[in-house]
This record gives C-alpha cells, structure tokens and sequence, in this order.
C-alpha cells in the first residue's frame, strides 16, 4: 500500500515513497535527510482520521506514548481514547523541531461530551512532543504543556471534517 511519505522521505528518485521504504531509507542511496516536522504532521493527518493501523505503523515496537508501552498497548490505548472522547477532531497551530528528532506541536482537541448530535462540544488546548527514532518511527510522545481545562464550545471550528469516532 502506497503511503504520502514522499515529502517525509525526500528521496531523489520520482517513485511514491511507501513507509516500509521511509522507515528502512537506508536502502536508498539517494536519500537526503528525515523531515520529523512532516513526520509529525502525518501523525495528526491520521489522528483527525482515526487511522489507527496508519498510526500503528508509525510506531517503533518498544516506543512509549501517552503511559503506554509498545505498538499494540499503545493503540488499545488510542482506542479507549476514542472511546471516552466522541468524535474527536483536533486543531492544530504549529509544528516546530525543538530538537534532534523532537518534534513540538501544538493544539485545541474538540469532542462531544457524551454521544449523539445534540450532545455538547468541548475544547481544551496543550502541546506535546514527539520523539522520534532516527529511522522515523515514533518513540515518545509526552506533553511539553498538559490540557487546560475542558471548556463548551459553540461547536466544531468552521470547516473541520469530523470524523465520527465508533
């Protein structure tokens, strides 16, 4: 399955990039450099889609993300996620490199409180940071700045495409 990691890999040959082929670029001998900052953004592409197979193979095998230790805790541990907050979109403001692999971003998360239309919509901000391997794959996410208290919100921001959550 071919996967957008063309612009994440910046390989020199016109071929689309699969991830099996990011993630083992060292067979690639006109590789130039990882984009962690693009990295990161395809993380939030895939969470705002509730991607979790698409996450699941942006994770190292031993990572630990959100308390949670390898690939399959790890996306239970999303899963459960979901579960406790409905239709969850997220907004985000920046993606910045703050270190070697280390990835900051930047965000307002918005869900429904409980299920169903009518339910009300609630926003908190915060910013994480991703570690990644130098491979690529995700090793850490922890918080840089944790979730401010939820507030309602009118509703989703204007032109989100939601995806509902199961």
């Amino acid at each position: 399955m071919l996967l957008p990691f063309a612009a994440a890999c910046q390989c020199l040959h016109l071929q689309p990039c699969t991830f099996q082929h990011f993630a083992l670029r060292r067979a690639c001998s006109s590789f130039m450099a990882v984009d962690y900052v693009a990295l990161a953004r395809e993380y939030g592409r895939l969470s705002n889609l509730h991607d979790l197979s698409g996450i699941f193979r942006m994770i190292n095998d031993d990572a630990v993300i959100y308390g949670n230790e390898g690939r399959a805790a790890i996306v239970e541990g999303m899963r459960a996620f979901r579960r406790r907050y409905k239709d969850v979109y997220w907004v985000f403001h920046s993606f910045e490199l703050v270190g070697p692999r280390q990835v900051e971003f930047a965000f307002d998360r918005y869900w429904r409180a409980d299920s169903g239309d009518g339910a009300a919509v609630m926003v908190c901000s915060a910013a994480e940071v991703i570690t990644f391997t130098e491979d690529g794959l995700m090793q850490r996410i922890d918080y840089s700045r944790r979730p401010t208290d939820p507030q309602p919100s009118a509703g989703y921001p204007e032109g989100a495409q939601v995806t509902p959550t199961d």
